[in-house]
Order: structure tokens, then C-alpha cells, then sequence
């Protein structure tokens, strides 16, 4: 038997921490060591709106709300493209 312990950070788009997690699993059969880092994907990286927004969360802050429902600081908007 072998003992695996699962480490996970998820960050958000300004690098913070959003939500860690530990796991540890029991395996009845050998399993290799490894230390597995998995870089972010390419196409994530390239979110020029999302860049373009975040650069304009000072000015944008101080600017009413003008949606059918009343956007404040911390909101989370979820949408398609």
C-alpha cells in the first residue's frame, strides 16, 4: 500500500490565492513519485478584455451601475461569448 498526498492552489487573474486543497489517498498498488507542476494554458494567458477591464477597475469604480441588477464591489459576473 502507498500513501499519495494531492496538493491544488487555485489563483485568481491578479495572482491571488482564490482556494487550496490537500488530499491524501490510499493505493493498494505502487505508484512512481512525482512532483507534477502544471503550467497555465497558453490560451488562457492571451485575455486581452479581461486585461483591458482590469486595468480599468479604478476608473470604472467610481462610475454608476447602469444593469438591470445592481453591480457592487466583489460581484461575480458570469457570461458567455
Amino acid at each position: 500500500m502507498q500513501i499519495i498526498n494531492f496538493k491544488c492552489r487555485l489563483t485568481n487573474q491578479r495572482g491571488r490565492l482564490c482556494m487550496s486543497a490537500e488530499k491524501r489517498l490510499l493505493f493498494e498498488f505502487p505508484v512512481p513519485q512525482s512532483n507534477v507542476v502544471v503550467p497555465p494554458d497558453a490560451s488562457e494567458s492571451s485575455q486581452l478584455f479581461r486585461d483591458h477591464i482590469l486595468s480599468k477597475s479604478n476608473v470604472m469604480n467610481g462610475m454608476e451601475s447602469h444593469s438591470l441588477t445592481p453591480l457592487t464591489a466583489g460581484s461575480l459576473i458570469l457570461h458567455t461569448l
